[in-house]
């Protein structure tokens, strides 16, 4: 078995990926194989359902971001929050 920087078993891992619209920014997002995944929940502020936002928070997933260009960063309501937008779609 091999471990990746993060001590999870790379192996052992399964990886699901998805792209932004345009498919300048890619992620992945690996969990190991015995967890569930929670179902998505949408939030109803006005900046989540502009962006169609929708949260998913494993516990023991790791989530990678590749990006052809610098992501545009953007806070909300109490800059708790952190969100990261393609450049070119948003």
């Amino acid at each position: 078995m091999q471990e990746n920087r993060d001590g999870m078993n790379s192996e052992a891992m399964t990886i699901r990926e998805g792209a932004c619209r345009c498919g300048a920014v890619r992620a992945r997002l690996a969990h190991p194989p015995s967890s569930t995944l929670p179902a998505g929940r949408e939030c109803d502020c006005d900046y989540c359902r502009e962006h169609d936002g929708v949260w998913l928070s494993p516990p023991d997933a790791r989530l990678s971001i590749l990006a052809a260009a610098a992501l545009v960063e953007q806070r909300q309501g109490a800059m708790q929050a952190r969100f990261l937008h393609c450049p070119e779609c948003g």
